[in-house]
Protein backbone atom coordinates (compact mmCIF):
# COMPACT_ATOMS: atom_id res chain seq x y z
CA UNK A 1 0.00 0.00 0.00
CA UNK A 2 1.51 3.35 -1.00
CA UNK A 3 1.99 6.32 1.29
CA UNK A 4 -0.83 8.83 0.87
CA UNK A 5 -0.52 12.52 1.67
CA UNK A 6 -3.35 14.51 3.20
CA UNK A 7 -4.02 17.90 4.69
CA UNK A 8 -4.79 17.79 8.41
CA UNK A 9 -7.13 20.42 9.87
CA UNK A 10 -9.02 18.82 12.76
CA UNK A 11 -7.45 15.44 13.47
CA UNK A 12 -9.33 12.53 15.03
CA UNK A 13 -7.79 11.28 18.29
CA UNK A 14 -5.73 8.52 16.60
CA UNK A 15 -4.32 10.98 14.05
CA UNK A 16 -3.53 13.47 16.82
CA UNK A 17 -1.69 10.74 18.76
CA UNK A 18 0.23 9.77 15.61
CA UNK A 19 1.20 13.40 14.92
CA UNK A 20 2.36 13.74 18.50
CA UNK A 21 4.61 10.69 18.02
CA UNK A 22 5.96 12.26 14.83
CA UNK A 23 6.85 15.52 16.55
CA UNK A 24 8.31 13.70 19.57
CA UNK A 25 11.00 12.61 17.10
CA UNK A 26 11.68 16.22 16.03
CA UNK A 27 15.16 17.61 16.67
CA UNK A 28 15.52 20.04 19.57
CA UNK A 29 16.36 22.99 17.29
CA UNK A 30 12.97 22.58 15.62
CA UNK A 31 11.04 22.57 18.88
CA UNK A 32 12.68 25.84 20.04
CA UNK A 33 12.09 25.08 23.73
CA UNK A 34 8.50 24.01 23.08
CA UNK A 35 7.12 20.59 23.85
CA UNK A 36 5.88 18.46 20.94
CA UNK A 37 2.34 19.10 22.23
CA UNK A 38 2.86 22.86 22.08
CA UNK A 39 4.31 22.71 18.56
CA UNK A 40 1.44 20.56 17.32
CA UNK A 41 -1.13 22.86 18.93
CA UNK A 42 0.50 25.83 17.21
CA UNK A 43 0.46 24.11 13.82
CA UNK A 44 -3.20 23.15 14.17
CA UNK A 45 -4.36 26.52 15.50
CA UNK A 46 -2.31 28.96 13.42
CA UNK A 47 -4.10 30.28 10.34
CA UNK A 48 -0.80 30.84 8.49
CA UNK A 49 0.07 27.11 8.44
CA UNK A 50 -1.08 24.21 6.30
CA UNK A 51 -0.29 20.85 7.93
CA UNK A 52 0.37 17.90 5.62
CA UNK A 53 0.83 14.32 6.82
CA UNK A 54 1.93 11.01 5.31
CA UNK A 55 -0.35 8.02 5.97
CA UNK A 56 0.52 4.35 5.60
CA UNK A 57 -1.77 1.53 6.79
CA UNK A 58 -4.08 4.00 8.56
CA UNK A 59 -1.24 5.54 10.61
CA UNK A 60 0.53 8.89 10.20
CA UNK A 61 4.29 8.43 9.79
CA UNK A 62 5.49 11.92 8.98
CA UNK A 63 4.38 15.50 8.60
CA UNK A 64 5.39 18.93 7.42
CA UNK A 65 3.93 22.36 7.72
CA UNK A 66 3.67 25.01 5.06
CA UNK A 67 3.84 28.61 6.24
CA UNK A 68 1.84 30.87 3.99
CA UNK A 69 3.99 33.83 2.94
CA UNK A 70 3.77 36.26 0.11
CA UNK A 71 4.48 35.40 -2.64
CA UNK A 72 4.69 31.68 -1.81
CA UNK A 73 5.04 29.01 0.83
CA UNK A 74 7.83 28.05 3.19
CA UNK A 75 8.24 24.39 4.14
CA UNK A 76 8.76 23.97 7.89
CA UNK A 77 8.64 21.26 10.53
CA UNK A 78 9.38 18.30 8.23
CA UNK A 79 9.68 15.25 10.48
CA UNK A 80 9.38 11.51 9.87
CA UNK A 81 9.12 9.06 12.75
CA UNK A 82 12.50 7.51 13.52
CA UNK A 83 11.16 3.98 13.03
CA UNK A 84 10.14 4.76 9.43
CA UNK A 85 13.00 6.96 8.23
CA UNK A 86 14.92 6.21 5.03
CA UNK A 87 11.88 4.74 3.31
CA UNK A 88 10.92 7.69 1.14
CA UNK A 89 8.31 9.29 3.41
CA UNK A 90 10.00 12.73 3.44
CA UNK A 91 10.43 12.59 -0.35
CA UNK A 92 6.78 11.71 -0.78
CA UNK A 93 5.68 14.62 1.44
CA UNK A 94 7.84 17.10 -0.48
CA UNK A 95 6.84 15.69 -3.88
CA UNK A 96 3.16 16.07 -3.02
CA UNK A 97 3.65 19.73 -2.18
CA UNK A 98 5.70 20.44 -5.31
CA UNK A 99 3.18 18.68 -7.55
CA UNK A 100 0.15 20.72 -6.44
CA UNK A 101 1.60 24.10 -5.52
CA UNK A 102 2.07 26.76 -8.15
CA UNK A 103 3.42 29.24 -5.62
CA UNK A 104 7.18 29.47 -5.02
CA UNK A 105 8.46 27.12 -2.32
CA UNK A 106 11.28 27.81 0.16
CA UNK A 107 12.80 25.60 2.84
CA UNK A 108 15.31 26.69 5.50
CA UNK A 109 17.23 23.80 7.05
CA UNK A 110 20.26 23.17 9.21
CA UNK A 111 23.29 21.90 7.27
CA UNK A 112 22.81 18.13 7.13
CA UNK A 113 24.22 15.68 4.61
CA UNK A 114 21.07 13.55 4.48
CA UNK A 115 18.81 16.55 3.93
CA UNK A 116 21.21 18.07 1.38
CA UNK A 117 21.22 14.84 -0.65
CA UNK A 118 17.43 14.54 -0.51
CA UNK A 119 16.71 18.12 -1.57
CA UNK A 120 19.40 18.14 -4.26
CA UNK A 121 18.07 14.87 -5.72
CA UNK A 122 14.55 16.35 -5.80
CA UNK A 123 15.67 19.43 -7.73
CA UNK A 124 15.71 22.00 -4.92
CA UNK A 125 18.45 24.63 -5.29
CA UNK A 126 20.62 25.54 -2.30
CA UNK A 127 20.99 29.28 -1.81
CA UNK A 128 22.76 31.37 0.80
CA UNK A 129 23.38 30.65 4.46
CA UNK A 130 20.86 32.64 6.51
CA UNK A 131 21.50 34.78 9.58
CA UNK A 132 20.18 31.99 11.84
CA UNK A 133 22.77 29.53 10.48
CA UNK A 134 20.33 27.56 8.35
CA UNK A 135 20.52 27.28 4.57
CA UNK A 136 17.78 28.39 2.23
CA UNK A 137 16.64 25.90 -0.43
CA UNK A 138 14.17 26.85 -3.16
CA UNK A 139 12.25 25.16 -5.96
CA UNK A 140 12.89 27.17 -9.11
Amino acid sequence: MPVSIETIKSPEQQDYDDLLKVYQDAPNWMLKERTPEELLAELLDEKNYILKAARFNDRLLGALSLRIQKPGLRVEHLVVRKVTRRRGVASRLLESVISVEERPLKFKVVQNTTTDLLLDKMGWVKKDKQDDGRYLWVVE
